[in-house]
């Protein structure tokens, strides 16, 4: 108990008083407590594009500092949702307060920023904090914040030291074979005094599933790894430039997610030959039914096939599937801390690159899992995006302003090998696709693209979609000596969205064209009062408002 009042104290300091202060295990005299006092060090944020504690933002934020990450093991920031009130990742991303926007466990709701780039990056390595934002962002963060915004802040170059750091990490689980490894290197070199600095971080890290295909013997697991590099130069003192270059991959073999059906049956095909037939065979099923209580794998293979605690990691695919990605990303940001006594000035621009290829196992939503069949994705994404923003330059002013604009454009390249479907070799398996689809997939793969076991094609001529918008937020301060500070604030963004594309299926479930394209624009809102009667809690009222693309309806293959 005594821990766990610990673990709760620790996260409540942290997050509403937003100080970092380990108390040493031992007797202090009064004194020496109210110098500790004097020194704490406040947590500041820039969750509203300025430096701030986090008792002044009028908005549900929590804060994890490094020292927090260091001292709780946090290696990626799922690690940090968990501990989130009100957040969930079901799929590994992060869904604030429930609002998941249907029934998709991946729904992107809450937008991910790295360093003011909008980047999914989640690896603790090298992080200086995580902010995260609880309710609507629009107005300052774009599409998708309508559940909330993660901002994760890596550790910057320093001008004046040298560093070289590490660590090594390992775990293991119950009921799963095998170890977790994490490993992380980097060092940061100073290349001229007061000027230039450059800062370098790599990790790679080791998942060992606790998934197990009964069907092939195959454990999932995954690998991540990734190298930062990070270049400032500071020639004068108040501009600042950042480049920054981050190489990301990652690849994984097996089932990310278990399988804790009851089927109740499943089908079995009887092959007879037949010199007449034309592959062969005549075909015909049977559905053989099982325990209802039998989990897939008991179902299958006559039950009692597995027993213990893991049986809910048990999964009967036909195939493993696998996907592969990588990222290379390219971004510079420019601070500007004075112009004219009025404003400072920060840009973010970022071009990437990303390359993803996987096989999806189909055989039990095409063919109940009697015969294979697969769909390998070979697919390219580019994006590019830019903001730009204006502040105050007297952060002890009473007014306080920020504005803006933003630009994303993300395309795709002509793919003819978006989407392959492919089948396996055989005249029992051609024979069996003719009888349970009825139609005579060996042969459309030969008419088609002079291959039978090629039986399906996605091709995507041209992709694209891109946003501009405009965004302000001002916010006044009125300071009494009796009632504390009132602090009334207003946020607006105008937006314009477009996306295009020009597809087209060829094989045995469509043969369809597809040219579709939309635009849509708006503006979103933010509206606070807040209150702070002292220096230790502040009372606040929000509305917000979010958004995100609703892209188009396609048509869908008949399958």
């Amino acid at each position: 108990m005594k821990n766990t009042l610990l673990t709760k104290q620790t996260i409540l300091t942290t997050v509403i008083l937003g100080h970092l202060y380990a108390v040493p295990a031992i007797a202090m005299d009064t004194e020496d407590k109210i110098e500790k006092e004097e020194n704490l060090e406040v947590i500041t944020v820039t969750s509203r594009k300025k430096l701030e504690t986090i008792l002044e933002i009028p908005m549900s934020i929590s804060a994890v500092s490094a020292v927090e990450i260091a001292n709780r093991n946090y290696l990626d920031a799922s690690d940090i949702y968990r501990t989130l009130a009100g957040a969930a990742a079901p799929r590994g991303q992060l869904i604030l307060r429930g609002l998941s926007g249907g029934n998709s466990a991946s729904p992107d709701t809450t937008a991910i920023f790295t360093d003011d780039i909008p980047y999914e990056f989640t690896n603790l390595t090298d992080v200086e904090r995580v902010e995260v934002l609880r309710g609507p962002q629009g107005t300052l963060y774009g599409s998708n914040a309508i559940g909330g915004t993660v901002r994760v802040i890596t550790k910057k170059p320093q001008l004046d030291e040298f560093e070289l750091f590490g660590t090594i990490e390992g775990s293991s689980e119950n009921n799963v074979d095998g170890f977790d490894s994490s490993l992380s290197l980097g060092v940061n070199v100073p290349l001229l005094d007061d000027t230039l600095a450059l800062r370098v971080t790599g990790n790679i890290t080791n998942d060992v599933r606790p998934y197990v295909n009964q069907a092939t013997g195959q454990q999932s697991k995954s690998q991540s790894s990734f190298i930062r590099s990070q270049l400032l130069w500071q020639p004068i003192d108040n501009l600042a430039l950042n480049f920054t270059y981050v190489h990301d991959e990652y690849s994984a073999n097996g089932a990310t997610l278990g399988d804790t059906s009851k089927p109740g049956y499943y089908y079995e095909l009887s092959y007879d030959e037949d010199a007449s037939a034309k592959y062969g065979y005549d075909i015909s099923d049977t559905k053989i039914t099982c325990d209802p209580t039998f989990n897939r794998p008991d179902c299958i293979q006559g039950g009692g096939f597995i027993h213990g605690a893991d049986d809910k990691y048990a999964l009967y695919n036909l195939l493993d599937g696998w996907d592969k990605e990588s990222t290379n990303l390219y971004s510079i940001t420019v601070d500007v801390d004075n112009i004219a006594d009025v404003a400072s000035l920060t840009y973010a621009g970022s071009y990437r690159k990303v390359k993803s290829d996987s096989l999806d196992d189909w055989s039990r939503l095409d063919a109940s899992d009697m015969f294979k069949t697969w769909i390998i994705n070979d697919q390219e994404l580019s994006r590019v995006t830019h903001e730009i923003r204006l502040q105050n330059f007297d952060l002890n002013s009473n007014l306080s302003w920020t504005v803006g604009a933003y630009w994303d454009k993300s395309w795709r390249p002509d793919s003819p090998g978006h989407q392959w479907q492919y089948i396996e070799s055989g005249d029992r398996t051609a024979a069996a696709a003719l009888y349970w689809w009825g139609d005579d997939a060996q042969q459309i793969g030969l008419d088609n693209f002079d291959d039978p076991n090629k039986i399906w094609n996605y091709h995507v001529f041209s992709e694209w979609a891109k946003e501009f918008a405009l965004f302000a937020d001002v916010a006044y301060q009125i300071e009494t000596d009796d009632f504390g500070n009132i602090e009334l604030n207003a946020g607006i963004r105008h937006f314009n969205l477009e996306d295009f594309e020009r597809t087209e299926e060829i094989g045995v479930w469509s043969n369809d064209k597809t040219l579709i394209g939309g635009e849509e624009q708006g503006n979103r809102f933010k509206f606070s009062a807040s209150w702070q009667p002292t220096d230790d809690y502040s009372i606040y009222a929000l509305y917000s408002e979010g958004y995100r693309p609703g892209g188009n309806n396609s048509p869908l293959a008949a399958a």
